[in-house]
């Protein structure tokens, strides 16, 4: 029997990077910027520091080291860009494909708007290193955000461009102190089919702002550990959504305002936007939605007009 690629070009994976006339980059040198992530933990990505995860639940330890939100921007006029990355490990499921969990999404600012340009393809038996290139053809300077997979652990990686090529800074993001998100799978980015189409990452390409990403699929539960963690912050919004990863209706109600008022009370003007998972079939009896709300008007009946 023939394979997908033998009949339909497009479905090639080319994993022979360039080698001649080509410059290898280190993304943690100048004039790099990477956003997303708390600090290297054993050699890869963590979004939140080790010590602390430890002490929320073992998922949120384990989905720390998840790139999820993490970004790469830079600006430069080569024609060529290649990316040679080492990963730790590989997310695989039945529930998403590889492109999100292990691929690499590319984007460029076109015209003041962030166009997606391709995304980078990982092999699918890839397992220590992934190496993908994309033809960005004689377009002249631009600027570039590589938007890193949800699932998996990338420990290492290189940006390899033309050896002629002009590289510089990215300008700063409009709204450059980032917007917190924490939640569930949602928020995490499972199951989208590529990292770019994560909400987060949607959202801020439309209104140019930094972002961490604090989705843990399943294990946002809303613990006390991890609202001192995000009140110790620097951030412009917070936005949070636990209820699907609450136990139950009565834990959520427990846990919904102290949470609120953990990071209330050290950051008293920032904007929180309490959000629910979506509710296709959304009654006004829900106990969960019903909670989320109440929570906003208790702290409206305080004199909080920073909650939505």
């Amino acid at each position: 029997m023939k394979k997908i690629e033998e009949l339909d070009k497009n479905f090639l994976v080319n994993e022979n990077i360039r080698t001649e006339n080509v410059k290898v980059y280190d993304i943690f040198e100048e004039p790099f910027k990477t956003y997303g992530y708390a600090n290297l933990d054993e050699g890869g990505f963590s979004r939140i520091p080790k010590d602390i995860a430890k002490t929320v639940n073992q998922g949120v330890y384990y989905m720390r080291a998840n790139p999820a939100g993490v970004r790469i921007r830079f600006a430069t006029d080569s024609k060529y860009i290649a990316i040679y990355v080492k990963v730790g490990s590989v997310g695989r499921s039945s529930h998403y494909p590889l492109t999100g969990s292990a691929g690499f999404d590319l984007f460029a600012e076109v015209d003041g708007v962030q166009k997606y340009i391709k995304t980078f393809i990982p092999k699918y038996d890839v397992k220590d290193i992934l190496t993908a290139e994309i033809i960005t053809g004689d377009v002249g300077m631009r600027e570039y955000t590589i938007n890193f997979p949800f699932g998996g652990n990338i420990t290492d990686m290189n940006i390899i461009l033309d050896e002629t090529a002009v590289v510089k800074a990215p300008r700063p993001y409009k709204i450059s102190k980032p917007v917190v998100f924490y939640g569930s799978s949602i928020t995490h980015g499972y199951c989208a089919s590529r990292p770019g189409n994560v909400y987060s990452s949607m959202l801020s390409r439309k209104y140019d702002f930094d972002f961490i990403n604090l989705g843990f699929s399943g294990c946002a539960k809303g613990e006390k550990e991890m609202a001192e963690y995000i009140a110790s912050l620097d951030m412009s919004v917070l936005v949070y959504d636990y209820d699907h990863n609450a136990p139950t209706a009565e834990y959520l109600k427990e846990t919904h305002y102290p949470f609120y008022k953990i990071i209330r009370e050290k950051h008293p003007n920032l904007p929180i936007i309490c959000m629910t998972r979506p509710y296709p079939n959304y009654a006004p009896d829900d106990k969960r939605p019903k909670t989320i709300l109440e929570t906003e008007k208790k702290a409206q009946s305080e004199g909080d007009k920073n909650i939505y």
